[in-house]
């Protein structure tokens, strides 16, 4: 009996324990907090794709040949006061407002700006006073290329002088191409950015009127002949950039008055050449007349914009069809998405550099806002061509650019 009376009460014992176990399980799950719903903001965002980044747009513009006659910069020193001895704004008043527009806005200076060491010269061998790039940045101009027939008429000390000069203006945000300090500078990626867009700039010529550099000179120069650098250069831009705008000095000057301009041999196939090896825009100067533009198909499946001569910016010489030159405005648009670049919205301004007889007043005009009384008095009117006139000019125009280029922003 005492046995059983201990079973009995360990059972017991065990029966409680067993009830305290079911209290405290039963406790415990009535007192768990069940987990929270997710957000449905936040599954969904999850599950949605981010939103499509906007495009990245550039507006650039180019002009061709700014070409420094004697009587230009005399006209400039005229014009000069204590504080600034040649002053070359009259030349650009009429064309700044344009330029100013402008994201990104390339120029071939064609004369070496070497005043620093040299008198300011004329042709056959050309030097400008510094103050001329002073007065292109005023403009709005930040891109200048260098690479040109007369890059070498100072010698090697033209060169270094002229990017010695550059070296000076430090204060500015712009890019010089064309012209290089050495080796590594020639295959370093020169470039301006603007608008999230990296865009980066070459420039090569043709010849250098016969000159040769020396071969001591560190500073490097390309010919068109060199196609192994120019496509080497073009690759470390491409690493590096967005897009890639290669200035080309070529053609023949000066081949035609009153038709279509003929291109050379070098023109239609380098610049295939260059389109397949990628570059997106090539703006190409030297003949001192404007040439026709046409997009070219690459390998790639893209399209490159070829401007074959945007012909002269400013100049003194005295051919009519010297008188009539291009501006180009165009977008560069970047897919931030894709990375993709187009070039559109291309638009070509014909501009006009007026001199009265003597070769007084130069300056630059919009053909726009040009006139039969300004035409009626420019000065290659006695000396060279008497039908120089609005007709004569707008005839050069559509000889050469297709309608759907011009037209107004």
């Amino acid at each position: 009996m005492k046995i059983q009376g201990v079973m009995i009460m360990k059972m017991k014992r065990f029966a409680a324990f067993a009830l305290l176990l079911c209290f405290a399980f039963a406790f415990a799950a009535c007192g768990a907090k069940e987990p929270l719903p997710a957000s449905p903001s936040s599954s969904a965002s999850s599950a949605e794709p981010s939103a499509p980044k906007p495009d990245s747009v550039v507006r650039l513009m180019a002009v061709g040949d700014n070409l420094i006659h004697n009587v230009i910069y005399n006209q400039a020193k005229a014009r000069g006061t204590a504080e600034l001895e040649y002053d070359f704004s009259y030349v650009y008043e009429r064309v700044k407002p344009i330029i100013q527009k402008a994201d990104v806005a390339f120029i071939n200076q064609e004369t070496v700006l070497a005043g620093k060491y040299f008198e300011p010269s004329n042709y056959p061998r050309f030097c400008t006073p510094t103050e001329m790039g002073d007065c292109l940045l005023e403009v709005g101009f930040n891109v200048f290329n260098h690479a040109n027939n007369h890059m070498l008429d100072k010698g090697r000390k033209g060169i270094a002088a002229t990017l010695e000069y550059w070296d000076t203006r430090s204060d500015k945000d712009f890019c010089v191409c064309g012209m290089y300090k050495d080796e590594a500078d020639l295959y370093s990626c020169h470039y301006i950015e603007k608008n999230g867009v990296k865009i980066g700039f070459f420039g090569f010529t043709e010849h250098t009127n016969g000159l040769v550099a020396p071969d001591a000179m560190t500073e490097r120069i390309v010919y068109a002949s060199q196609e192994e650098v120019i496509r080497r250069a073009v690759e470390v831009m491409k690493a590096e950039c967005d897009a890639v705008v290669v200035s080309a000095h070529w053609g023949d000057e000066n081949y035609s008055e009153r038709t279509k301009t003929a291109l050379t041999s070098l023109e239609k196939t380098l610049s295939q050449k260059l389109a397949d090896w990628g570059v997106d825009l090539i703006i190409g100067t030297h003949p001192h007349v404007i040439q026709p533009m046409k997009w070219l198909d690459r390998a790639d499946g893209g399209r490159t914009f070829c401007i074959y001569s945007l012909g002269n910016f400013v100049s003194a010489m005295n051919g009519p069809c010297n008188m009539l030159g291009g501006l180009v405005d165009l977008d560069i648009r970047k897919n931030n998405n894709t990375g993709e670049i187009t070039i559109e919205n291309i638009c070509y301004v014909p501009v006009v550099t007026h001199y009265n007889r003597g070769m007084k007043d130069v300056r630059v005009y919009p053909l726009s806002e040009y006139t039969e009384e300004l035409a009626s008095a420019h000065g290659c009117k006695a000396k060279t061509y008497s039908g120089f006139s609005l007709k004569y000019l707008n005839k050069v125009v559509t000889d050469n650019i297709e309608e759907e280029y011009l037209f107004e922003k």
